[in-house]
């Protein structure tokens, strides 16, 4: 997978043909929307998206209020972008599960599908990037 953006311990930004992986191990900070921009520049660079995969499996917080709002324009703008599928994977956390869902809502909301897993690995085989999960090296600790 060709690598979006990483900022060591906080996010890794990955893609791979028209499905975008991103691997959140912090969602509260100014890394949140850099993190999120960068993506939405590629998707815009390179004519949208049909996937996304979200992993904050490893994430123990959330974002904060602007940012959740702002995650729900990234949401809606990556719908905008043909984004048809997105795949979460279950976060660890109780608190970080329920901002979770809330950008779940946005999608159903949509009627766009959204599926949520309990691995990294379930998650890259849905997306048909089943080989994909030894090149991300960003795995929580």
């Amino acid at each position: 997978m060709d690598v979006i953006l990483e900022l060591e311990g906080r996010v890794r930004i990955e893609r791979q043909h028209r499905t975008y992986v991103a691997t959140w191990l912090r969602l509260n900070g100014p890394h949140y929307r850099e993190a999120c921009t960068a993506m939405l520049d590629d998707v815009k660079k390179r004519g949208g998206l049909e996937c996304y995969v979200s992993d904050p499996s490893g994430a123990r917080d959330i974002q904060n209020q602007e940012d959740i709002f702002f995650a729900t324009a990234v949401v809606k703008e990556l719908i905008d972008r043909g984004c048809r599928r997105f795949i979460v994977v279950s976060p660890r956390s109780a608190v970080t599960k329920l901002a979770t869902n809330r950008m779940g809502r946005v999608v159903d909301d949509a009627g766009v599908e959204r599926v949520m897993v309990e691995t990294i690995d379930e998650a890259l085989q849905l997306a048909g990037l089943s080989n994909a999960s030894e090149s991300s090296t960003m795995r929580p600790q």
